[in-house]
């Protein structure tokens, strides 16, 4: 029970101690930024988040380039500013280019790539029924999670097929995905008539590898799960409300 608060306090730490410099604005507009995500690229990095400069009903989608030196290259990047609400952008990199995927109001994920000039690439285009949207870099493209109804799918971009992650028994949430090499792993939450648990499940070269594992089962208080790629291995870290 107490192994993932250690594993909380360990990527607490790590990332404090490489903290150098003072924090610096990468946006000052007025209006409200919020739900920021970033990945990098190799040599950048790419923030995305949700801005509401359009008014809270036509919440868009904004990023801004990055050097390590905390340098902003070039102008705000208008990753989706078409009418409607976009929110919960996720980002990710394959070193070529950036993807950003988000939530549509109506109900959908969309994406568009960004290259790593800061410049849009191509049109936004649909990806998929469902919300919580999160990417991965996966091989030379992208690997998508999300939630349709009470499941969990994923889809490789460019061409691959949509694919059912998660079993049917409960009602999961907030997935999240990590990648290494042709490997990637794919945890969210999964609520019970009378508890909740949090779940994994690997994805190899397109499709779902092995069952689902219940990497913890408890009450109501587990929420949140992240995911990230390590030496061989993959990390994960949740919350538990209860602590």
């Amino acid at each position: 029970m107490k192994c993932h608060l250690w594993i909380v306090l360990l990527i607490l730490l790590f990332c404090v101690s490489l903290a150098r410099g003072d924090d610096f604005p990468i946006v000052t507009a007025t209006a409200e930024q919020t739900e920021p995500d970033v990945a990098a690229s190799g040599d950048n990095y790419l923030v995305a988040w949700t801005d509401s400069r359009g008014g809270t009903s036509n919440l868009n989608i904004y990023g801004q380039i990055i050097t390590p030196t905390g340098e902003l290259l070039g102008t705000l990047v208008p990753v989706c500013t078409r009418p409607g609400n976009q929110r919960m952008p996720a980002v990710a990199s394959n070193g070529l280019n950036y993807l950003v995927v988000w939530e549509e109001a109506t109900g959908g994920i969309s994406g568009r790539y960004v290259g790593l000039d800061g410049a849009t690439d191509g049109d936004v285009f649909e990806i998929a029924s469902g919300g919580s949207p999160d990417v991965a870099a996966f091989g030379s493209g992208y690997l998508v999670v999300w939630i349709e109804g009470a499941v969990v799918k994923a889809k490789v971009l460019p061409d691959g097929e949509e694919v059912i992650v998660s079993g049917a028994t409960g009602s999961c949430r907030n997935p999240a995905v990590a990648s290494m090499d042709e490997y990637a792993a794919i945890v969210w939450e999964d609520s019970l008539a009378d508890a909740k648990r949090i779940m994994c499940r690997l994805f190899y070269e397109g499709a779902p590898l092995y069952d689902e594992v219940t990497l913890i089962l408890g009450d109501f208080n587990l929420r949140s799960p992240a995911v990230s790629a390590g030496n061989l291995e993959f990390i994960l870290a949740w919350q538990d409300v209860s602590a």
